[in-house]
């Protein structure tokens, strides 16, 4: 019983192996880069900094998650390639939220991305998703320039309604 265990972890271990060098062959694996994530600044409204710690965590997490880039520790900030600052502005009754990649060292060739949302928590989640999902569109990890993408019935830089998880 003990040999068939063996066996089998050591098959599974040479088909991830396996489906591993398809996806570089493919070109569907690539170096995703290291990524110092600044902290969420609010501009034109007060948010306690437990919800901008939790936004900063969530945005660092769905980064990741798309694949998009290596989110670095604080400690480790040093070794990013590129930085990303995100501001939540209040304008009129409305929030948007900007999201600023640059490369590093030198921060020159910026780009940005952006979505505007209502300025309660759960909207400001949603259009982090939306900012996501912008930097999913892009070929690279850095962007050239604004996306914008609007599902119908949505105007641009809105988030899609959320599907209940």
């Amino acid at each position: 019983m003990r040999s068939l265990g063996i066996r089998l972890l050591i098959g599974l271990v040479a088909l991830a192996a396996g489906a591993a060098a398809l996806a570089a062959e493919d070109g569907v694996a690539r170096e995703r880069q290291a990524l110092r994530l600044e902290p969420i600044a609010a501009k034109r409204l007060v948010l306690k900094k437990d919800l901008l710690e939790g936004l900063h965590t969530y945005l660092s997490g769905r980064l990741t998650e798309a694949g998009l880039y290596r989110v670095l520790p604080a400690e480790r900030a040093g070794q990013a390639e590129v930085a990303m600052r995100v501001e939540i502005l209040k304008l009129g009754s409305r929030c948007t939220l900007l999201a600023t990649v640059r490369k590093l060292p030198g921060g020159e060739d910026d780009s940005v991305v952006s979505a505007r949302s209502a300025c309660d928590e759960d909207s400001l989640v949603d259009a982090l998703d939306m900012i996501v999902a912008k930097l999913s569109a892009g070929e690279e990890p850095f962007l050239d320039g604004p996306h914008e993408t609007s599902a119908p019935g949505e105007g641009p830089g809105r988030p899609p309604e959320r599907a209940a998880r």
